[in-house]
């Protein structure tokens, strides 16, 4: 021990030394272990009994925008059915304005805030399928408003009127613009096809088809001529009424919000289009081609004496 003496101490001094060191680390996990428990008494706690109110809170808001939604649909599919009803194709005479209102209420079932609640509502329904009877939305979005649709587009046709225009363009901005040129070219198909049976009505007397086979052929084919130019006249005169329906319409707000031209001026854009004429020069224009092209097929003659005698 007395040889060895300077380095026991040494050794005693070490392990004193570590030991302080021990005590200070000691000391330190205490404080960490104090504060761990401080943070999960005001933290985690806290988080444990606020996260399934937070969850009932999120499940209780999808269930109000459902509701909300799902009362809002409802109500504009119950106020259509009432509209539909005011255009019965049994009626003798429809009110154009009552398509009018009928077409502003699919519109705004077919706006965007609504398919943002039916897909919200078709989101629900796969979370909890007892909710699988709202599907009915869905089916009414992708089914039932395109039928109304296409009869409204039929009903605001036929005959053309003031608000067809607007009509058309409410039901279906993007395709509107063909909507108007089918429609004009509908009324110039009607045209010519009672020009083309004025002009068969000879061929039916030289038959022996008509009761009056002995009349003169000329006599025949002009009666029917001008009964078939005064449907014309109505025709075109259908037109004039879109025409100056569209012509009338003010700047429209479309579906982003933006302002786009009047209603004549988007009638006339592109070849979808009546490719920048107006309604009435294009039916006109198809009525003048067409019957061009019916009296030289149909009118093999002559002038004689000045009278109008058909040739075989």
């Amino acid at each position: 021990m007395d040889k060895n003496s300077e380095e026991l101490i040494d050794q005693v001094n070490h392990v004193g030394v570590v030991g302080k060191k021990v005590e200070s680390i000691c000391n330190s996990a205490k404080n960490v272990e104090s504060s761990f428990e401080r943070l999960e008494r005001k933290i985690r706690e806290p988080y444990d009994r606020a996260k399934p109110l937070h969850t009932a809170s999120m499940n209780l808001h999808s269930t109000l925008v459902i509701l909300r939604g799902a009362t809002r649909y409802l109500h504009l599919s119950r106020r259509l059915a009432l509209q539909i009803a005011e255009t019965s194709p049994q009626k003798q005479t429809i009110d154009p304005h009552a398509i009018l209102r009928a077409a502003k209420t699919v519109a705004e079932l077919s706006l965007s805030s609504i398919k943002v609640i039916t897909d919200a509502i078709g989101a629900q329904v796969l979370e909890t399928p007892q909710l699988a009877m709202l599907y009915i939305t869905q089916t009414h979005v992708s089914t039932t408003l395109p039928q109304t649709i296409q009869r409204l587009q039929h009903q605001a046709s036929k005959p053309p009127t003031f608000l067809m225009g607007p009509i058309l363009y409410i039901l279906s901005p993007q395709t509107f613009p063909a909507q108007i040129r089918n429609a004009v070219s509908a009324s110039a198909g009607t045209a010519l096809l009672v020009i083309q049976r004025a002009l068969t009505s000879g061929s039916m007397v030289r038959g022996g088809q008509t009761r009056t086979g002995g009349v003169d052929e000329a006599r025949i084919i002009w009666s029917g001529l001008e009964r078939a130019f005064r449907d014309v006249q109505r025709e075109g005169r259908g037109i004039a009424i879109l025409e100056n329906g569209l012509s009338s319409s003010t700047e429209e707000i479309d579906d982003e919000g933006d302002v786009v031209s009047g209603l004549l001026e988007l009638a006339k854009e592109g070849k979808e289009g009546l490719d920048g004429v107006a309604p009435t020069a294009w039916f006109w224009r198809e009525c003048a081609s067409g019957m061009d092209k019916r009296f030289r097929e149909s009118c093999r003659g002559k002038f004689e004496c000045g009278s109008f005698r058909l040739t075989t």
